[in-house]
């Protein structure tokens, strides 16, 4: 399930990845949001019976389109793939060995990533990995988002891009949660959250079947066009959003994920109720992002404010307490998890933005092999 808007070129580079899997029984669903380029174009000029283009009957946000998409799936299981992403030519042959091996519900995987090193030249972050199945307890992966450690842990999470569910797993997470697979706001946060809560826990593939492209004009990575993007692609038109935290209105990644944590907890309360929502967590990476934006040149004066009025509703007025105990929480919590080892990183530099160029080279020089003992 790929859902997209205006990325032409880099949903053809997602698709040629497709046709260069050794596993060949699939179904692509492309959903386009009312893109203005090739998009339609560029499916359609594949010539795939395997590709199917779908269009939402209106522009929509990040989570109602994910949702859309998902209700046009008709396999046994479901994978989303964002549209800058390409996956490696083995990646559903593995998933596939995994599930005949397995039957698991819910397969993780981790991803590679190749980033802008300057406007000519490209990393290949290669991270090595013992390619063997784990079985990862729900707890250690739902205490990493709601400890607020997720953004720096090495715990594999669930996310939509490096992640396999069963359709009959999606179906209970739609029973229980207002008859949707995904809520506002952040898909990265709510499908994984509620997939390992109603599983109980993942089958974790440790290995990279997907590599993920960075790029300075992602609506992520641009701060400085970060209000208007974040609006139109996470929040959509209404006026009060994040109604659940302690800072309403406040437009923040950290802030929009907690909220969805709250939401989550009143959809599936048996499975989240134990959580705790964690204040000095929650400012102090509101804080952390607000430090972000600021380092890089954002004017984050609006921001602040609602920031500080919430803190100090929390904080009973002692709001120098308040951020020194921050200070040590982002001190603390910056430095890595001991309980689970590190994979070995190699940068690779390339000489071109083409992922397609690069991906046949890497998987030459690192041969993947599935270890199903």
């Amino acid at each position: 399930m790929i859902p997209t808007r205006n990325r032409a070129p880099l949903l053809k580079k997602a698709l040629l990845s497709l046709q260069r899997q050794s596993f060949e029984n699939f179904e692509v669903i492309v959903s386009d949001d009312h893109s203005e380029d090739e998009t339609p174009r560029i499916v359609e000029s594949m010539q795939d019976p395997r590709f199917r283009l779908v269009h939402p009957p209106e522009r929509m946000i990040m989570a109602d389109h994910y949702e859309f998409v998902s209700t046009h799936a008709a396999g046994e299981y479901l994978k989303y793939m964002p549209d800058r992403s390409v996956m490696y030519s083995h990646a559903l042959q593995t998933l596939s060995d995994v599930i005949d091996r397995t039957h698991a519900p819910l397969i993780g995987h981790h991803s590679d990533a190749y980033r802008d090193a300057d406007d000519d030249n490209r990393i290949f972050e290669k991270s090595i990995r013992t390619g063997r199945l784990q079985k990862l307890p729900g707890d250690l992966i739902l205490s990493s988002y709601y400890n607020f450690v997720a953004p720096q842990s090495p715990v594999p999470l669930a996310t939509p891009a490096c992640s396999t569910c069963h359709a009959m797993l999606a179906e209970r997470v739609r029973k229980q949660g207002n008859g949707r697979l995904i809520n506002p706001y952040v898909p990265d946060v709510y499908y994984p959250v509620s997939l390992v809560a109603l599983c109980g826990g993942m089958l974790y593939v440790d290995a990279a079947l997907t590599v993920g492209a960075g790029f300075k004009s992602s609506v992520g990575l641009n701060l400085h066009a970060r209000r208007s993007s974040m609006m139109d692609v996470l929040v959509g038109p209404q006026t009060d959003f994040c109604t659940r935290t302690p800072c309403p209105n406040l437009l923040l990644n950290a802030n929009l994920v907690t909220d969805d944590f709250l939401h989550l907890q009143e959809m599936f309360p048996r499975e989240l109720g134990r959580y705790q929502f964690d204040p000095i967590g929650y400012f102090a990476y509101l804080k952390r992002e607000l430090n972000k934006l600021d380092n890089h040149g954002v004017d984050i004066t609006e921001e602040f404010k609602i920031f500080e009025q919430g803190l100090r509703r929390c904080a009973r007025e002692n709001v120098e307490k308040a951020f020194e105990l921050l200070d040590d929480y982002l001190f603390y919590a910056e430095k890595p998890l001991e309980n689970l080892a590190q994979a070995e990183r190699v940068n690779l530099d390339f000489d071109t933005k083409d992922i397609m160029e690069v991906l046949p080279d890497v998987e030459s020089r690192f041969p993947f092999s599935l270890s199903l003992a």
